[in-house]
């Protein structure tokens, strides 16, 4: 499973690096300082030691606080599977929500959220399964945007986070997201 999501991941950015445009030509309905959009994602792991996949469907919003600075507010559904078991032999579906709050620093001069580039992001999220049960994820990351089409945005980012286990054990977590977006 892990192998596969690599290789997913590797292969959009490659293929898809082809064809990103320098700026995507939005309408008006969308400013500099603020991006609505819904997103699709796959990634590796998500604040819990073992996990092996997930993918996830979400809402952000991202507010621009200066020409190479923004804020992101969100939240996720995640379906995910985990290896349970004394040897983690078994493998285990789960069904959770995260909120999301990532600030990021974007290393292009240009000063549009929706160009393409590089960027720096530290990104807060908090898991859970229960609401009685939840684990914070804070991930420190570099990661890459790409404007495709009108209103799409395909971006990755990579990192080693750190993970607050049940609120009683750090866990130090591989970082790694594909998401694809859509603009509102």
């Amino acid at each position: 499973m892990r192998a596969f999501l690599i290789a997913t991941a590797v292969f959009f950015m490659c293929f898809l690096h082809s064809f990103a445009q320098q700026k995507v030509e939005m309408t008006t309905s969308i400013s500099n300082s603020n991006l609505q959009a819904i997103s699709l994602g796959v990634g590796i792991s998500h604040g819990t030691s073992y996990n092996t996949g997930f993918v996830s469907f979400g809402f952000l919003n991202e507010f621009g606080l200066g020409q190479r600075t923004s804020l992101i507010l969100g939240g996720n559904i995640i379906n995910t599977t985990y290896e349970i078991g004394p040897l983690n032999t078994n493998v285990a579906y789960g069904i959770q929500i995260s909120i999301l709050a990532e600030g990021r620093c974007y290393l292009s001069n240009k000063n549009s959220l929706l160009n393409k580039g590089w960027f720096i992001g530290l990104p807060l999220e908090i898991f859970s399964s229960n609401f009685m049960n939840a684990t914070p994820l804070l991930a420190p990351s570099i990661g890459y945007r790409l404007s495709l089409l009108n209103r799409m945005l395909l971006e990755t980012a990579a990192g080693m986070g750190l993970s607050l286990r049940d609120f009683k054990r750090f866990d130090a977590v591989p970082y790694l997201r594909l998401k694809a977006c859509y603009a509102l």
